[in-house]
């Protein structure tokens, strides 16, 4: 289920990228510039991140959903050096 998720990210970003381009060709609009600036940082960006989240390398971000449990034990070497 992540690397879907992952991998679908990619193909949105390079989307973004796309129609960055386009606005960058058309040049119809108020303001192409900041347009196509967003449309292209933000889809390669999203493309970047897919391709790192695809490898795994973002695996140490939690899912969605899911809670952690932090540990609330009291350490034990600091409890034996007091003793």
């Amino acid at each position: 289920m992540a690397k879907l998720l992952w991998g679908w990210t990619i193909p949105l970003g390079l989307l973004l990228a796309r129609m960055g381009y386009d606005e960058v060709r058309a040049a119809d609009s108020a303001q192409p510039e900041l347009t196509a600036t967003l449309l292209l940082t933000c889809g390669l960006l999203s493309a970047l991140l897919g391709l790192t989240g695809m490898t795994g390398v973002l695996a140490w971000i939690p899912r969605p959903g899911r809670t952690h449990r932090l540990c609330t034990a009291p350490n034990r070497d600091a409890a034996a050096q007091s003793r």
